[in-house]
């Protein structure tokens, strides 16, 4: 007897997963997954806000700020070509649940020393830099157990989806880091911040494991061992792939340039708008609202990843910080934050999918490495900008940095595209 083969969508889902409606044009997403990215990265903006609101209001220095920003996003420069290898090797989930384990960790010996009133800044600055360690290979193992979840041929809008849940937790995070500021503390901020981490780590346990997904038509890729799982790898990748090379150095610019001016938002929120707390957190939530505004577009319509994406979004970033520049009011800089936040979200996710389908599977451990390792050139941006501020003051950094985005990364970008 003949059975009659089931279509796609008659079949069932494996546990974790949901099918989304086809005429949302949704991938199926595994649910778990993209939970345990939404806590952590709630978790990840609370300490943004409260580790800044804590040095905004006892530290007089603009550079402080930037400094702690850069202290946090170093381990990307230092680990992130391990990272993507180190996670083919661990396996996406077990690299999840352990960076997840050292932050709460962390955060929890930070809420102790707060409570018996020994917090220093040079402590802030060790709990940053370990949990920017944990950032890093928590990102790596986050693309990685997406990309090989995502229904097959469908990578690209699984990734979008991933960044469209974690704006979403970004801005809720965002708003709750200053709510609790201004009314609370530092310590029952991270309470809070261990709790999300502790909620991510458990549906990261849940998540569906890449065998029960490739029996359900789901595609694995990422979990291939390869010689490329290794820094040897990672480095051949990109003396050998062009398009590798022109898009990690595009993500490096746009790191120094776009996404590290959110480093001066709390002296430019404290001392030009003389804002508040809740002011503060939300002109940060109003860049992850703009993100999540473009990501819904990227994630229900499918837009191809190309180069004029890339363009678009560098543009937009630089015209964004030019009117943020010149914002009289926190209600007039949201808009303009807002724009920022889109232009960045819509080049995270095109420059990921570009990366991704431009290298053979045994190799996108190792791509997903390179994309940290450039997003980790963050650093060198935010001391930059603090220097700047120093020199030029908050608005004038700002423009300047508006204008060589314009003047600089989009040229290149365009170039590169002809190529």
């Amino acid at each position: 007897m003949t059975r009659r083969a089931r279509r796609p969508s008659e079949c069932p889902s494996p546990r974790g997963f949901v099918l989304l409606p086809r005429s949302l044009r949704s991938p199926g997403v595994p649910v778990v997954a993209l939970l345990s990215a939404a806590l952590w990265s709630l978790a990840r903006s609370l300490t943004i806000v409260a580790f800044s609101w804590t040095i905004v209001s006892s530290i007089p220095s603009a550079f402080a700020v930037p400094l702690l920003f850069a202290v946090r996003a170093l381990p990307g420069v230092i680990f992130g070509l391990f990272a993507g290898p180190a996670v083919d090797r661990l396996g996406s989930r077990p690299s999840v649940i352990g960076a997840d384990s050292v932050s709460a960790a962390c955060l929890i010996a930070l809420i102790a020393i707060s409570a018996d009133g020994k917090l220093t800044f040079v402590l802030l600055l060790a709990g940053s830099a370990t949990l920017g360690a944990m950032d890093t290979l928590r990102q790596a193992g986050t693309q990685s157990m997406i990309h090989g979840l995502a229904r097959r041929g469908r990578a690209a809008s699984a990734l979008a989806a991933m960044n469209l849940v974690m704006s979403l937790a970004m801005i809720v995070g965002a708003a709750l880091g200053g709510v609790l500021m201004a009314h609370l503390g530092l310590a029952e901020a991270l309470g809070v911040t261990v709790v999300c981490l502790l909620g991510s780590l458990a549906s990261a346990w849940r998540s569906p494991s890449p065998k029960t997904a490739a029996r359900s038509g789901f595609e694995a890729v990422g979990q291939v061992k390869s010689p490329s799982n290794s820094m040897r790898g990672a480095f051949q990748l990109l003396r050998q792939n062009q398009t590798v090379r022109r898009l990690a150095l595009v993500v490096a610019l746009a790191e120094v340039l776009l996404v590290s001016s959110a480093a001066v938002l709390p002296a430019f929120t404290t001392t030009v708008l003389n804002g508040s707390a809740t002011e503060l957190g939300t002109l940060t939530a109003s860049i992850s609202l703009g993100g999540v505004a473009i990501l819904l577009v990227l994630t229900f319509r499918q837009v191809s990843p190309r180069y004029t994406l890339v363009v678009i979004a560098l543009s937009s970033g630089g015209i964004a910080l030019l009117a943020v520049s010149a914002a009289p009011s926190p209600a007039i800089a949201f808009l303009p934050l807002a724009l920022l936040g889109a232009a960045i979200s819509t080049l995270d996710t095109t420059t990921q999918s570009m990366l991704l389908a431009n290298v053979a599977p045994h190799q996108r451990g190792a791509a997903a490495g390179i994309w940290v390792f450039a997003v980790g050139a963050a650093p060198a941006g935010q001391l930059l900008l603090g220097a700047l501020v120093e020199l030029l003051g908050v608005r004038g950094t700002l423009a300047t940095v508006g204008l060589l985005d314009l003047l600089i990364v989009v040229p290149l970008a365009m170039v590169s595209s002809r190529r």
